[in-house]
């Protein structure tokens, strides 16, 4: 999967959100896309899945990268989340998106 920020005929935008700040006792989500990344490069390979096929063999995915988020100042991570998530989904594109503590949810729910 290539990184872009253009979405033409893409059929799942991925994106990474790397905060975990309103977690205790279990950080780690942030570290989430870049090891999604990291491993994803290592079964590439593979013609072995779990379902049996090979889902990009059916749909295309593009990685639209990392929502840009400023860890010092947490108050605008949802404003920064759905601007991020709205320039996907306005595309009718269907959004996949990894690594994030749960404060954030709600957000890509709405």
């Amino acid at each position: 999967m290539k990184y872009t920020r253009d979405l033409t005929e893409v059929d799942v935008g991925v994106t990474g959100i790397p905060f975990d700040s309103a977690t205790s006792n279990c950080p780690g989500a942030r570290f989430g896309p870049c090891g999604i990344r990291g491993a994803s490069t290592e079964v590439a390979s593979l013609d072995d899945f779990p379902f049996n096929f090979n889902p990009f063999d059916h749909l295309s995915f593009e990685d639209y990268g990392d929502v840009w988020l400023d860890y010092g100042y947490p108050e605008i991570l949802v404003e920064n989340v759905e601007k991020h998530a709205d320039t996907i989904l306005k595309q009718g594109i269907p959004l996949l998106s990894f690594g994030v503590d749960h404060c954030v949810n709600y957000t890509l729910l709405r």
